[in-house]
């Protein structure tokens, strides 16, 4: 599955039992559905952690006004509160693409940062 491109205006995040960390917020997106893939979370515009998402967490969204759930097994070393009371975003990160043998090449996106 392709992964979506897709940002998320944190506004909570919880541990579960099983090891998962949980981000609940809206997402800038379209789409029904979002896989796993690679993210970033940003906090007051500053890249704080890096990690693989597993999918979204499909919340009962007749009562979740909006609000939308991914889940990573990965350890985010990140103050649960300063996410909680700051301007935290989780963006979706392309992987760079890959030449017919099978290895990353430059991409060839210009003007883009990140």
């Amino acid at each position: 599955m392709k992964s979506v491109s897709f940002e998320m205006h944190v506004s909570e995040v919880f541990d579960l039992s099983d090891g998962r960390t949980v981000f609940v917020g809206s997402i800038d997106s379209e789409s029904p559905f979002l896989g796993p893939g690679p993210c970033e979370l940003w906090i007051e515009g500053e890249l704080v952690s890096t990690f693989e998402i597993e999918g979204e967490m499909l919340p009962d969204r007749w009562t979740s006004a909006g609000q939308r759930a991914v889940s990573t097994l990965e350890a985010v070393e990140v103050d649960r509160n300063r996410i909680r009371s700051s301007h935290a975003v989780l963006k979706s990160r392309e992987l760079p693409a890959l030449s017919a043998s099978g290895t990353a090449r430059e991409s060839t996106s210009f003007g883009r940062t990140g």
